[in-house]
């Protein structure tokens, strides 16, 4: 789409919303004020930061598996009349790789719970930018309702005047009386929407947002920012918590069956004992030092099997990445499409209405002079106010459109990750790949 055109539906979707602001508002609190105020009172991001202090307390008790093993026992001896004891010390010398194996698991499964830490705080970024743009929209069509309402009574009015001067009937009244009734039907059911939304922003954020205008979202350009390059859409997808997650889910299996494979095989070991225990009605005291095979313990052919279930669960993971990737692409090639249409859209019903509104004082003069009647008159008022409507409904589905796209790529600059980082330094071999931000700025990201 050319960029006037572009500027133009832009600009139709800031002044949709900022037409909604009352003008005896207190107080303006915009779109990163109010992430910040939900993602710092939101308890799904403490229960997702928990869990990653857990796994990260997990890959410590997994390297414990470096360290000496030490067992020991007490008990009676001698018929109950003697104290016995057994101390072990042992230092595995060679696992074929099992401690490593376990430990590198835990790490895949840390950078599991950091990703999941991650799509929580879009997740709940999402709920909140749906509401605060809903609560936008529905305060922008009452305005334009309430505007339609007006112009509605100034109709009935001038019916009635005409009635009762004898130049129109009561069916004039009776269908202006129809659309208004409509008219305030329609505010009544947008004040509930609005008050829904304000109340669900009141839970995310802990805040109250009565009598407080908002700020309208600013459009975010990541449809243009990914067509500019297809390696950039690559970046955005390998980059998203989701498929970040997937790929993690997917290390973890591996090291999943690389530790199975390893636990097939017998450790070994160097071990040291001290024990005091009863022999020939005596008590010995005896202490020993040597290396020792460790095998591992065969339940059926569990250790044989083991592999071949974390093998399939592997190829799963893979297949999960790969749908997931497909998944984004295919929502990143559905707005792409849609939106020029959209945009299209708004732009021919901002002139469509500009037309209804010069047609109007033309018609209420011929209304006056009697060569139109009422219904021409209810018919231009409502065709200006459908395509008014139609572009506000436009503009807030083209706005959670994006937004939604980029909380989803974890694009949102409004919310840092902060992870992001660690996670653009990971290993090629991750997949974890870092997001080009060529129109976001790190400076509005709400700190952690």
């Amino acid at each position: 789409m050319p960029a006037t055109k572009r500027c133009v539906a832009i600009c139709a979707i800031s002044a949709g919303l900022s037409a909604s602001l009352p003008a005896t508002a207190q107080t303006n609190r915009d779109l990163a004020a109010v992430l910040s105020d939900v993602l710092a009172h939101d308890p799904r991001i403490e229960a997702a930061r928990a869990n990653v202090r857990a796994a990260g307390t997990d890959i410590k008790i997994a390297e414990d598996g470096y360290w000496p093993r030490l067992e020991s026992s007490v008990g009676t001896e001698d018929n109950f009349t003697e104290g016995g004891y057994r101390i072990t010390l042992s230092q595995m010398l060679y696992d074929w790789g099992q401690v490593e194996a376990e430990v590198e698991q835990r790490k895949a499964e840390r950078d599991v719970e950091r990703d999941t830490l991650d799509q929580t705080r879009m997740e709940i970024a999402q709920e909140a930018i749906t509401a605060y743009i809903d609560l936008g929209a529905n305060r922008a069509m009452m305005r334009r309702v309430r505007d339609y309402i007006e112009k509605l009574e100034s109709l009935e009015t001038l019916a009635n005047d005409r009635t009762f001067s004898g130049y129109g009937d009561r069916v004039e009244l009776d269908r202006a009386a129809v659309d208004l009734a409509s008219a305030r039907e329609w505010l009544a059911r947008l004040q509930g929407d609005a008050d829904t939304a304000r109340q669900e922003l009141e839970i995310l954020s802990g805040r109250s947002f009565r009598d407080v205008a908002l700020s309208a979202p600013p459009p975010l350009p990541i449809v243009a920012d990914l067509a500019r390059d297809p390696a950039t859409t690559d970046a955005a997808i390998t980059n998203a918590p989701a498929y970040r997650s997937h790929v993690s889910q997917q290390n973890a299996a591996r090291h999943a069956l690389s530790l199975s494979e390893a636990e097939r095989w017998p450790e070994l070991r160097l071990e040291a004992t001290s024990s005091r225990y009863e022999s020939n009605d005596d008590m010995v005291s005896d202490s020993s030092i040597g290396l020792r095979i460790e095998a591992p313990v065969f339940q059926g052919l569990t250790p044989l099997r083991q592999p071949e279930a974390d093998r399939a669960r592997l190829t799963a993971a893979q297949f999960e990445t790969a749908s997931t990737a497909r998944e984004l692409r295919r929502q990143i090639k559905r707005l792409s499409a849609s939106q020029p249409a959209v945009e299209a859209r708004i732009k021919a019903l901002d002139q469509q209405a500009r037309s209804g509104e010069r047609l109007r004082s033309s018609y209420r003069d011929q209304f006056i002079t009697g060569s139109r009647n009422i219904e021409d008159l209810l018919t231009i008022e409502s065709e200006i106010f459908a395509a008014r409507r139609q572009m506000i409904e436009l503009n807030t589905q083209l706005l959670t459109d994006q937004y939604d796209l980029a909380t989803q790529l974890g694009a949102l600059p409004l919310v840092s990750s902060p992870y992001r980082a660690e996670a653009a330094a990971t290993p090629p071999e991750t997949a974890h790949t870092s997001l080009p931000h060529s129109h976001h700025h790190a400076s509005q990201g709400v700190s952690p």
